[in-house]
């Protein structure tokens, strides 16, 4: 979940005991998922980052891959102009902590 601590003019603040007010039964856990896409950020206030992602993905559900959409977050620092927007792969990052954890 998000560390967001304060209000941006666009976000609220995550409040964690608000979402464990309620916690809904896995219905088929071993249904394959594609999670239709995400996004990353590490800006004042509002984080979610890998570790975040990690979180939210392995609460159960057979979560196989996931889609990063790029934001104006997380721009290549190198390679073309035009491909910077394209953003890292968490994806693969997602798939090797999997692996070696």
């Amino acid at each position: 979940m998000s560390t967001a601590s304060a209000p941006t003019p666009y976000y609220l603040p995550i409040r964690q005991d608000w979402l464990d007010r309620r916690k809904e039964p896995i219905l088929e856990p071993d249904l394959p998922i594609v999670d239709p896409h995400h996004h990353l950020w590490d800006r004042p206030g509002w984080r979610y980052l890998l570790d975040e992602l990690l979180a939210d993905t392995e609460s159960g559900h057979n979560i196989v891959a996931t889609v990063f959409e790029e934001c104006r977050s997380m721009y290549r620092a190198h390679g073309p102009v035009e491909m910077r927007p394209v953003g890292c792969c968490a994806a693969n990052k997602m798939r090797t902590a999997r692996q070696s954890g």
